[in-house]
């Protein structure tokens, strides 16, 4: 959709990602140890939306993050968001909850369209500009994890090049610490803070 102009250009990304199982974690867990996991329920599953949002919107410059700690028993984040700029102009944001029942999902916003998938229900919808309601697209549902462990052996046996190499894999990384920075700071973070410049 946006490889073929259907979206125009993407102004907005929205990625949320939520389960409950913050509510169920003990302490002495490395999920529940702020050390080994910097960032809370930002580490731990909204990275995957960062990704996400990485993969559709290319790299960013900058983010601002809000964390806080409202019902896990250890002392986690258990609610986050990060508000990412892109280099494109673009403005993309990611909600970790590790609190609420479960629901992943992806919004994109564009000149021409707007984008809304629903992972769990397999729900891909699409309004064009004009229409007050989203259509929905019929697609093929694929196993990500599957993808991903086919690459993984094909640059293995293959000796070829994976899709994301070791630099690109620590850009969402370097996000959720910018993030983490800018929640305790109270500004915006600069990626390049963390990153060398070329991301």
């Amino acid at each position: 959709m946006i490889d073929g102009d259907e979206m125009g250009r993407v102004s907005l990304a929205e990625g949320v990602f939520s389960n409950d199982n913050g509510l169920k974690l003990k302490s002495g867990l490395w999920r529940s140890d702020p050390v080994e996991l910097p960032g809370g329920c930002l580490m731990q599953i909204g990275i995957h939306q960062i990704d996400n949002l990485l993969y559709l919107l290319g790299p960013v410059s900058d983010v601002s993050g809000y964390f806080n700690r409202l019902e896990t028993g250890p002392e986690i984040e258990d609610v986050t968001a990060v508000l990412m700029r892109f280099k494109s102009g673009a403005i993309g944001y990611v909600a970790a909850d590790y609190i609420s029942p479960r629901r992943f999902t992806l919004a994109l916003h564009g000149t021409k369209a707007n984008a809304f998938f629903d992972l769990d229900n397999n729900d891909l919808r699409l309004q064009r500009t004009g229409e007050t309601r989203a259509t929905p697209i019929a697609y093929k549902p694929n196993s990500h994890l599957h993808a991903e462990m086919e690459d993984f052996a094909t640059a293995i046996l293959g000796n070829t090049a994976p899709e994301i190499d070791g630099h690109q894999a620590l850009v969402p990384l370097a996000i959720v610490l910018a993030a983490s920075r800018s929640s305790a700071v109270g500004c915006s973070v600069a990626l390049s803070e963390l990153l060398p410049e070329g991301q």
